[in-house]
């Protein structure tokens, strides 16, 4: 055998390198003879799933060929792969640890168009199956063969700060020789800390050693592919690789690889700013040079975790939606800088306010968490402010609504969320306790990626998932996530009434969208399942299921995604609207800021439930049923119905529409849009005044890439803005202070004269609020400079040149971009409405066509955003008046 290191995208592993070699004949009539669906893959109960004397029989036909035959070649890959990943399911379910990349391996093996790959590329592919069946073949005869691996802490970790660690390979029966060695990738999510093994004094310095004296290691490195990678989608990037020069290690020999080894004097490895429960520090074995036959493995890899810093802020959560006199509970949970679990410096009460009134305190316990049961006796707008003692810490708690014998509560979720089962970080338990006790979320979905998931996994999570519900409390619901490219029907989260009932219809399987829905729907009821497609690898809104896609997620981490919803809508599909974080640190509906770089352009994104109570037939009623909303991660408060409907309904046939409710807000909100087929009737800006005292310049970005295609990067307007014959006293950025402080904003010079400022979009406003030292004079300019900015496309910006005077009349806007990407600077003045509750009217007395829809969109001065789900009049659309 060969090896050679991978030059693939998506692939975190050096592969052997394959050429040649035939098919039997028996694999060339499989692949070529259609074969009848398969059902989905049943969540397994205790004791099933493992080894069965046909796939005993399978994998013997498979060694066979592989010996007999020759290398994987590209008519034999399908059915080769899918038995390895049935057989690394049956591995998994039975305890054993299997390569992470094996199953995105197959998922890229069995995609339509893998036979029109490169065959430069394929052979690659190809050669890394074989590697892999090689390597389970040898645990087949001896489940420890590789021998087993173990942690220790050497220094506990802090974010934002170091750790140090060390990983301790007890050697099995294949023993390693002279040419193999051991290969460290760091994970793509580490890739601000590259490992280095030359100066012993400086961060991220890794070290080897063993306890065979006549072992000796020289370094040298591997290009490594996807999530132990520079990034998911970029080039091979070298990673760390210990060669074994001279000596051979054997069976019961120790080799220990320390990640920032403190022996030299090095701080230790540097981490990442959001605390978790299971950091990923991976070694890979390689058992001899390629002369000698040897084998990649990768061990298993131990739960690092990493704490939060010192409590730095505090925030709330309560119950959205009360009746008088009805008990609820408020929640009070210390913070560090970056909204993480705190590792000290809780104080031991909290001071409240309740409306601007004192209210008592609470005793704290020295725990980053503080519970009370309240109630109110009067209905209104209920807003609680939290301080330590000192007065150290100081926050505010999300706002209810008190009011009379309400028909449903609101209730708070997250239908797509990540651990370290994909290509995040986090224990699954870990996963739940956060969303439990940290955001206070009434249910919680965790939607692994079945590119990456294993039935072992799948098994496990439904075990997590009965283990941590709370019934009436904390609801928790069976799901995953369907992961495959655009082409094929984009990403979509799947999610199950009941656990019991939920099957796997993995993307390894059933690899385009119409298989994926038949395969549901062939398999549960109506009602049942439902499947989520979201905007980051968008779904595809000419091959929707009216029975399965009830909703889409138009807001996550990744960005603001309004333009999905629409497309949906437009093409006559009634799909409501939520949002979701995608969040992959273990850290589901409240994540971590950015930190270093940039990060979430949102607060993560929520799902707002409408529902008469917290147990899983009602949250899963409302959510069929479209009684939903969405929020970028703020938990704002809408009310909203039209001609006395709920949001997600047909309404009346009458000429005339009137929409009412109101909002309530976590910030001062800035503007109330009513919109109908995608475009805006009317808007409420509260904070247009064109005698106000502020300037605002507004970066706005469509987030839209032209066509349905992953999205593209956001853009970074990064700049000077410059004046003439006036200067600014103060400034502020209220978008980058609530999201992104360590990693946008601006800065004013001393003279007030210039504002740097760097501030991003992936799809909502963003601004900066100017105070100028004195009423405009007539001459004053302002110049802003954007030539800096990393846009998604080739731009030649020249300066934008603004008579203050011009403002009188009204704002001044500047595109930025070409179409089919939308974006654009607006200048104007303005002054901030105070204000974090409005109530609303509209009306259209248009007249009505078939497929007519309206919703609502809401954007705070902070950047909070919420959008109702749709109305629709009439009648559905024709699929042949389309758009």
């Amino acid at each position: 055998m060969s090896f050679k290191p991978s030059r693939l995208v998506g692939l975190s592993l050096f592969v052997l390198a394959a050429c040649g070699g035939g098919a039997t004949p028996a694999e060339e009539k499989a692949e070529a003879t259609p074969q009848p669906a398969e059902p989905p893959l049943r969540l397994p109960h205790p004791g099933e799933g493992g080894m069965t004397p046909a796939l005993d029989t399978r994998i013997d036909d498979l060694l066979e060929a592989l010996e007999r035959d020759g290398p994987t070649t590209m008519k034999t890959a399908k059915t080769r792969a899918l038995v390895v990943y049935d057989w690394a399911n049956a591995m998994a379910l039975d305890g054993q640890w299997i390569h992470p990349d094996l199953t995105s391996l197959v998922g890229l093996l069995t995609q339509p168009n893998y036979p029109k790959f490169n065959p430069k590329v394929a052979a690659y592919l190809n050669g890394f199956l074989d590697n892999l069946i090689r390597e389970m073949a040898l645990r087949r005869l001896d489940k420890d063969y590789f021998g087993t691996i173990e942690m220790e802490t050497l220094e506990p970790g802090i974010v934002a700060d170091h750790l140090s660690v060390s990983m301790t390979h007890t050697v099995g029966a294949s023993g390693v020789k002279a040419g193999g060695g051991y290969l460290v990738p760091n994970h793509f999510r580490f890739v601000g800390a590259g490992y280095q093994t030359e100066d012993p004094t400086a961060p991220n310095y890794v070290t080897i050693r063993s306890s065979n004296p006549r072992a000796v290691f020289e370094t040298g490195h591997w290009p490594v592919m996807g999530q132990y990678s520079a990034s998911l989608h970029g080039g091979p990037t070298p990673r760390l690789f210990f060669r074994l020069s001279d000596g051979e290690l054997e069976e019961g020999d120790t080799v220990t690889v320390t990640f920032g080894d403190r022996t030299g004097g090095s701080p230790g490895m540097e981490t990442v700013q959001y605390a978790n429960s299971a950091l990923r520090y991976a070694v890979w074995l390689i058992t001899a040079d390629e002369s000698e036959g040897g084998v990649l493995h990768a061990l298993p890899e131990p739960a690092v975790p990493l704490r939060g810093g010192p409590a730095t802020g505090v925030h709330g959560f309560v119950d959205p939606v009360a009746a008088p006199g009805e008990p609820i509970k408020l929640t009070i949970r210390a913070e560090d800088r970056f909204r993480n679990t705190p590792s000290s410096g809780v104080p031991d009460s909290w001071t409240l306010t309740l409306n601007g009134d004192p209210y008592g305190r609470l005793e704290a316990d020295d725990d980053h968490i503080a519970e009370m049961e309240i109630s109110f006796d009067t209905p209104g707008v209920k807003r609680f402010a939290i301080s330590s003692d000192d007065g150290r810490l100081q926050g505010v708690a999300d706002p209810v609504l008190v009011k009379a014998a309400p028909e449903n509560h609101l209730y708070w979720g997250e239908t797509h969320g990540h651990s370290g089962w994909a290509e995040g970080l986090g224990l699954v338990d870990a996963y739940f306790a956060f969303a439990r006790e940290d955001s206070r979320l009434d249910f919680i979905t965790l939607s692994e990626h079945d590119l990456w998931m294993d039935l072992g996994e799948w098994a496990e999570m439904y075990e997590s998932v009965n283990r941590n519900h709370r019934p009436g409390e904390f609801l928790t619901f069976m799901g995953y996530e369907w992961t495959v490219d655009p082409p094929f029907g984009g990403h979509h989260n799947v999610l199950f009434r009941d656990p019991e009932a939920a099957v796997l219809a993995s993307r390894q399987k059933f690899p385009t969208l119409t298989e994926m829905h038949a395969a549901l729907t062939d398999t549960l009821s109506a009602g049942d399942v439902f499947a989520v497609p979201h905007a980051h690898m968008p779904g595809d809104w000419m091959t929707s299921n009216a029975e399965l896609e009830r909703l889409v997620e138009i807001v996550s981490y990744h960005g603001t995604f309004e333009w999905f919803g629409r497309k949906y809508l437009d093409q006559g599909w009634e799909v409501g609207f939520i949002g979701s974080s995608d969040d992959h640190t273990g850290s589901p509906g409240y994540r971590p800021r950015a930190y270093g770089r940039p990060g979430s352009d949102n607060f993560g994104g929520i799902a707002a439930v409408y529902a008469p109570e917290l147990t899983r037939d009602a949250i899963f009623d409302a959510l069929y049923d479209r009684y939903a909303y969405a929020t970028n991660g703020a938990r704002i408060i809408l009310e909203a119905e039209m001609d006395g409907q709920r949001m997600g309904t047909r309404l009346p046939e009458t000429g005339a529409h009137r929409l009412t409710g109101q909002v309530i807000g976590t910030g001062e909100i800035a503007s109330i849009t009513f919109l109908k087929n995608g475009e805006a009737l009317e808007t409420l800006d509260y904070t247009a005044d064109a005698e106000g005292s502020l300037i605002e310049v507004a970066f706005e970005y469509s987030s839209f890439p032209g066509k349905r295609a992953p999205s593209i990067p956001d853009p970074t307007f990064q700049g000077t803005l410059r004046f003439e014959n006036m200067t600014a006293t103060t400034i502020e950025t209220p978008v980058a202070d609530a999201l992104n402080s360590e990693t946008e904003g601006a800065e004013l010079t001393e003279d007030g004269q210039e504002i740097h400022f760097s501030l991003r979009s992936g799809g909502r406003t963003n601004t900066i609020e100017i105070s100028p030292g004195a009423e405009w004079p007539t001459d004053a300019v302002m110049t802003l400079d954007l030539s800096a900015s990393l846009l998604p496309q080739e731009v030649g910006l020249e300066p934008f040149r603004v008579e203050m005077k011009d403002l009188n009349d009204g704002p001044v806007a500047f595109p930025i971009l070409s179409p089919p990407l939308e974006g654009r600077v607006v200048i104007r003045r303005t002054s901030r409405p105070g204000q974090m509750e409005r109530d609303f009217a509209f009306e259209d007395n248009g007249p009505s066509v078939p497929g007519d829809y309206y919703f609502l969109r809401v954007r705070q001065i902070d950047g909070g955003m919420a959008w109702t789900s749709p109305w629709w009049t009439v009648e559905p659309k024709p699929k042949a008046d389309a758009k």
